[in-house]
C-alpha cells in the first residue's frame, strides 16, 4: 500500500514539470541532421525527459522536506496580490500573467498556491519561513510525525504569508 501512495505522489509531483516542458517532442525535428536517428532520437527522448523528471523529483523531496505542504498552504495568490503584482506591465508580470490565465483556466482554480516561490523566497529571506529543529518520521501511511529523537531537519512550521506577498510582488515586479 505503501507503494502505490509513493507511486501516486510521484505521479502527481510530475504534472508540473511535464505541463512546464512539454515541447520535449521538439527534438525530433532535427531528425534529418542527426546520425543513426533511429537509434540516437529515442535515446535523447528518453535520456532527456528522464534527467528532467529526476532533477524535478529530487527538487520537490528538498522543498518538502523544508518546507512542507500544510505550512505553506496559506500562500494564495488572492484578488489584491495578482492585481498588485499584473499591474506593473513588465515583460516579466506580462508572462505570469499569461502563464497564470493558463493555469487558471487548466485548473478552474482561480487562486494558486506558491509552493515552490516560497522555497527560494525562504532562502533568500528566512524570516519569511522560519525553520525549527525537529526529530522526524515518515509512518506507514506516508505522513510525516515528529518524533523523540536528535534533530534531523529542519522544518518550517508556520509561514507568514502577508509578509511573503509583499516580498514575492516586490521581487518579481522589480522594485
Amino acid at each position: 500500500m505503501v507503494l502505490v501512495g509513493t507511486l501516486t505522489i510521484l505521479a502527481v509531483a510530475q504534472v508540473g514539470s511535464l505541463f512546464s516542458a512539454d515541447a520535449w517532442n521538439n527534438v525530433t525535428f532535427t531528425a534529418g541532421e542527426v546520425r543513426n536517428p533511429s537509434r540516437n532520437l529515442p535515446l535523447s527522448l528518453a535520456l532527456g525527459t528522464g534527467v528532467v523528471l529526476l532533477l524535478y523529483v529530487l527538487c520537490n523531496v528538498i522543498y518538502l522536506q523544508v518546507l512542507p505542504l500544510d505550512s505553506t498552504a496559506n500562500l494564495k495568490l488572492h484578488d489584491v496580490a495578482r492585481t498588485a503584482l499584473f499591474s506593473h506591465g513588465s515583460m516579466l508580470t506580462n508572462i505570469l500573467a499569461g502563464l497564470y490565465y493558463e493555469w487558471s483556466a487548466a485548473t478552474r482554480s482561480p487562486t494558486p498556491t506558491l509552493y515552490d516561490p516560497m522555497t527560494l523566497a525562504s532562502m533568500l529571506e528566512p524570516s519569511l519561513c522560519p525553520l525549527t529543529a525537529m526529530h522526524i518520521t515518515v509512518d506507514d501511511a506516508g505522513n510525516t510525525r515528529e518524533t523523540q529523537g536528535a534533530p534531523n531537519a529542519q522544518v518550517c512550521l508556520h509561514s507568514d504569508a502577508d509578509a511573503f506577498l509583499r516580498f514575492y510582488v516586490k521581487k518579481v515586479a522589480g522594485h
